[in-house]
């Protein structure tokens, strides 16, 4: 048999809903696309740096002793251990130093104290503090303004240690009292910063320290709290919503046609292998019923040798040639058959579907 044109039809058409099958994976491939760039979108988030700024702090020192008849020097260097009851002065030198990434007005004062702080031990527990008396070594400045980026604060004090160190004594002799005393000398520095190109202000306190024990027996200094402390102000931007709705909305369009299109396709191709299918058993039954047998299940062939044919009109000659019935078994439901014809030793096959050519 000849193919016919309805045939041919039958093949571009199924070849069509293959290639729109195949578009609707690109479509669905394209959605995912937007997805992942409305995902990264929603993650792009932007750190922008427009202002910082840094201080340097620094309490140098040294002392200087009472007369003695120990030390040859009545000096003794930063960074030592010292003898109490020997210790006269100790001259400081206080530095503050500001330094920012850009000009700014910024506005600024600051003093110079020293405070006495006496505690009690009170049992297991945390030092209690039972006395402070504060002195301002340097009255406070009149605020200074400057633009620009840097301002730098110095400024330097004798500390009479003895005195503080005697007036210690005294208290504890005459409340009967072992204290821990300590003197803190500050810097104190305040300062407002008009931060550049915003409506925001920053207002500072800072200071420069230096703890000095005054009634232990040896006199060690601590400068350790004067570390440098860097602040940065920035901006997080935000992608914008209405792009990541944008791409998601893009996305939908693209998923809902492309799956559109392939399920419409798939079933349309489905259904038109099995019309197929049954129009090609239709006409092998149609022309060739007197010669074939149905059955509901699948022949034994054991012992039997398989030859396959090609075409039905060789099914045809060789059942009429044998006088034989042709078994008609249905292999996958409305999808395809398979044909037999037995010849002693032989089994010959013929399968029928939606692409046979009959």
């Amino acid at each position: 048999m000849k193919p016919n044109k309805c045939d041919t039809k039958s093949k571009k058409n199924i070849n069509l809903k293959v290639f729109m099958i195949f578009i609707g994976i690109i479509l669905l491939l394209f959605g995912i696309f937007f997805i992942k760039k409305a995902l990264n979108k929603k993650d792009d988030i932007q750190i922008t740096e427009y202002y910082e700024y840094n201080t340097s702090k620094s309490s140098n020192y040294y002392v200087t002793l009472l007369e003695n008849m120990f030390y040859e020097s009545p000096i003794m260097e930063q960074g030592k251990q010292y003898p109490s009851k020997l210790i006269d002065k100790i001259p400081f030198e206080l530095k503050y130093n500001f330094i920012g990434s850009k000009d700014a007005n910024i506005y600024y004062t600051y003093n110079v104290t020293a405070e006495i702080i006496g505690n009690v031990k009170n049992g297991d527990k945390a030092n209690q503090e039972v006395w402070t008396r504060k002195y301002v070594l340097i009255q406070d400045k009149p605020i200074t303004t400057i633009k620009g980026k840097n301002f730098n604060i110095s400024e330097r004090v004798d500390i009479d240690y003895n005195g503080y160190y005697n007036l210690v004594a005294a208290y504890e002799q005459m409340q009967s009292l072992a204290l821990d005393s300590t003197l803190n000398l500050k810097l104190n520095v305040k300062y407002n910063i008009d931060i550049p190109e915003t409506n925001k202000q920053e207002n500072v306190e800072d200071s420069v320290d230096a703890l000095i024990p005054l009634n232990n027996t040896v006199t060690q200094i601590d400068t350790s709290k004067n570390n440098t402390n860097p602040k940065v102000f920035s901006e997080k931007i935000t992608p914008d919503k209405k792009e990541i709705i944008k791409y998601i909305m893009i996305a939908v369009i693209f998923f809902i046609v492309g799956l559109i299109l392939i399920i419409k396709n798939i079933r349309s191709e489905e259904k038109s292998e099995q019309a197929l299918y049954q129009r090609n058993m239709d006409k092998i039954l149609k022309g060739y019923g007197d010669l074939i047998v149905t059955v509901t299940n699948k022949p034994d062939l054991r012992g039997l040798k398989t030859l396959k044919l090609a075409i039905i009109d060789d099914v045809i000659d060789l059942a009429e040639q044998n006088k034989c019935n042709i078994i008609h078994y249905e292999t996958i439901k409305n999808r395809e058959s398979i044909l037999y014809i037995i010849v002693e030793k032989y089994v010959y096959i013929y399968e029928v579907n939606a692409d046979t050519n009959v």
